[in-house]
């Protein structure tokens, strides 16, 4: 029986049904249990939530492991390099639809202020906060120019969400990737001040590592 350890709660998989086969003993531990590094040690593959602290490298050395399985499609809180070295295979779960679905949603709900606006109705000013919104004009998101940082897999998979709403679109990748898909939507590749200083919303799609932690400094943000 493979032997498998889960940082993650096992009512996670639970509440989806995603129930383990009986070939697999599954262990299910908090991150920051002190038995993690042996645990490690005798299981053949390790499942990790995407988002949490980075992991150490010296976790990883003198283990059996198999497989690494992230449960999203992060991967920064692994030393990729250092997996690598001890042939110890990453796979990760793209939720581009679900990524994209919640970017539009965020711009819908913040272009048409609904947060602000449930909290003034509750508040009894029904009256006048749409006296407001109807003198600002609101509009919805079509015609709008968004910017998305960052155009792999999810980055694509949200430009193309927001172009079949009408949106016009342009995007910067620290990467420099240019996929075939972007002429399709007609997205435009602009350096990152100047997406920053002329998109109408700006989506960002990077991971977390050390040669995008200041993607978006402090020069950038005053070129807003």
């Amino acid at each position: 029986m493979a032997n498998v350890l889960c940082l993650r709660p096992e009512a996670d998989f639970a509440r989806v049904g995603a129930v383990p086969p009986v070939s697999l003993s599954v262990t299910y531990l908090k991150p920051d249990d002190a038995s993690v590094p042996q645990r490690m040690k005798e299981a053949l593959a390790l499942v990790i939530s995407a988002v949490g602290t980075k992991l150490s490298p010296a976790l990883f050395k003198g283990t059996r492991l198999k497989l690494v399985q992230v449960t999203g499609a992060g991967l920064d809180r692994l030393d990729q390099p250092a997996l690598m070295k001890l042939k110890i295979p990453v796979a990760n779960v793209l939720g581009n639809d679900a990524v994209a679905e919640y970017a539009v949603t965020a711009a819908t709900l913040l272009r048409r202020r609904l947060g602000w606006a449930d909290a003034e109705i509750k508040n009894g000013n029904y009256a006048a906060f749409r006296a407001r919104m109807l003198g600002d004009n609101l509009s919805g998101l079509g015609g709008l120019l968004v910017g998305v940082i960052g155009f792999g897999v999810i980055g694509l998979s949200v430009a193309q969400a927001f172009h079949r709403l009408g949106c016009r679109i342009c995007y910067h990748d620290p990467a420099q990737l240019t996929p075939p898909a972007a002429a399709a939507l007609n997205a435009q590749p602009l350096p990152l001040a100047q997406l920053l200083r002329t998109a109408d919303i700006v989506s960002l799609h990077v991971p977390l590592l050390e040669s995008t932690r200041g993607l978006i400094g402090a020069n950038e943000l005053a070129a807003m």
